[in-house]
């Protein structure tokens, strides 16, 4: 009998969700070391939007430490600026490998596993994203009204695994093996959201110069009003 032990190592280092856990503006959203791209009108992303709007539960985990106050709750990273815009008080952020947001809701509000309404991008203002970020063909993250985007190109290393051993009976030992070709991204994905209660990926699935293939993360939505597209 064979016993295998494997050693991964994933060469995609750029977890979009820890940059909430750096500097922050006041409506909750991280601050990017890089500038937010343009439109192709000139403005940054935001300024001429359309929206819909949405009702959106929010999962919370429990209280927060007492120290950030008797009302303070346990919510997802991404999770923390939608709050913010729904007039919540953004009081901290946990420690560990997985950190959560610790927030605080208004005066009169429910905490625990809250529904909070949303303005989101209609469709045809994701694809203009999605687009512009796919034109370029490189890793790219941004922050939109307080959701992070990110745009993953085809071709990257997305796991290698760099180590196999292989156990047999009678060699306690086993033996090393060398890496594995690394898995490549197939095709092309676009994430609206990331990590957040409510969003969509694109993925280019038929083809790169194809319209891409759309998958809504909808499951929180409670209640929406249907955008231009729909």
């Amino acid at each position: 009998m064979l016993f295998l032990e494997l050693r991964c190592a994933s060469t995609d280092d750029r977890d979009p969700i820890s940059l909430m856990t750096g500097p922050r503006a006041g409506n909750g959203a991280p601050l990017l070391t890089k500038t937010p791209d343009k439109t192709a009108g000139g403005g940054a992303r935001g300024e001429h939007m359309r929206f819909r709007s949405i009702q959106v539960r929010i999962d919370t985990y429990g209280k927060a430490p007492a120290k950030y106050g008797r009302n303070a709750y346990k919510v997802g990273l991404a999770d923390r600026p939608l709050l913010v815009r729904a007039g919540w008080t953004d009081v901290g952020t946990g420690r560990g490998s997985y950190p959560y947001a610790y927030v605080s809701p208004p005066e009169g509000s429910r905490g625990s596993n809250t529904t909070i309404p949303l303005q989101v991008p209609t469709d045809e203002e994701i694809l203009a994203i999605a687009l512009q970020m796919h034109q370029r063909r490189e890793r790219l993250t941004e922050v939109v009204e307080g959701f992070v985007v990110d745009y993953r190109p085809p071709g990257e290393v997305v796991l290698q695994i760099s180590e196999t051993f292989v156990f047999q009976p009678g060699r306690p030992w086993g033996e090393r093996l060398g890496p594995s070709p690394p898995v490549l991204r197939e095709f092309a994905e676009f994430t609206f959201g990331v990590g957040a209660a409510w969003g969509v990926d694109l993925v280019w699935e038929r083809g790169e110069d194809q319209p891409p293939v759309w998958r809504r993360r909808d499951g929180h939505v409670v209640d929406a009003t249907p955008g231009p597209s729909e």
